[in-house]
């Protein structure tokens, strides 16, 4: 759907992210919320609302569709260069709109020309040299929830923090659907009716925390990110 047209569609982030941070108040769970710049001009008593339950400032950033990949390292210099302490942008499996490869599978802290960034991925799943996603989106709707558990419940003896992600719009069942491809139809709406009760699920089974938090009690592998020339740039 072109921007141009996002005005004309039905606004229901707000009553979306209204429910998710009530199941997120009755569980006693806490977690970061990242929001497009448009939605936070279209609803600022959102963002504001937001920031109260979160009690905290802005220190982190993620790029829409997980668009900070290996061709624009750069974009980890400006976000330093702008005092943004970390990053959740990158993605380490193979799509076809977006993904890194499994060397950004671990958080790392990235020195820049600018300064220092922590970049958070997304958590995969790591099987005979495979990176398998299951932590959110349509892989954690598509997935029974008995396999994200018990994977989930796998990292976490192996010493590993699961980073989960989850869109306010994936638990509505009422979102208006846009015409789409048979793969994209089912990848965007599937189980969508049935994300709610599996999300609590997950709130009930696992203790969650912000990723500033888990940031302080981590001790992450630290790694220079040098300008190579024109847009290129080289982790070493």
């Amino acid at each position: 759907m072109p921007r141009e047209a996002w005005p004309q569609c039905e606004f229901r982030l707000r009553r979306n992210t209204e429910r998710l941070l009530a199941m997120l108040d009755d569980a006693g769970a806490k977690a970061t919320f990242f929001v497009l710049g448009w939605n936070a001009e279209r609803c600022p008593a959102l963002i504001e609302q937001i920031e109260r339950a979160a009690g905290v400032e802005v220190r982190g950033h993620r790029a829409a569709s997980f668009s900070v990949t290996e061709e624009c390292l750069w974009a980890l210099d400006v976000l330093a260069q702008e005092g943004i302490a970390y990053d959740s942008s990158m993605f380490p499996i193979r799509h076809d709109r977006y993904g890194v490869s499994r060397r950004w599978m671990e958080g790392r802290d990235i020195i820049t020309d600018s300064g220092s960034i922590v970049e958070v991925p997304i958590t995969v799943w790591p099987v005979m040299g495979a990176c398998v996603p299951f932590a959110g989106g349509g892989y954690f709707r598509l997935l029974p929830y008995g396999i994200v558990r018990r994977i989930t419940r796998s990292l976490n003896r192996a010493g590993r923090r699961v980073v989960f992600y989850f869109h306010p719009w994936e638990m509505d069942p009422g979102i208006p659907r846009v015409k789409l491809g048979f793969a994209r139809s089912i990848r965007s709406y599937a189980n969508i009716a049935a994300n709610a009760r599996k999300f609590a699920a997950l709130l009930r089974d696992f203790t969650f925390m912000p990723v500033s938090d888990a940031l302080r009690q981590d001790h992450l592998p630290i790694r220079t990110l040098r300008h190579a020339s024109g847009e290129r740039w080289l982790l070493v």
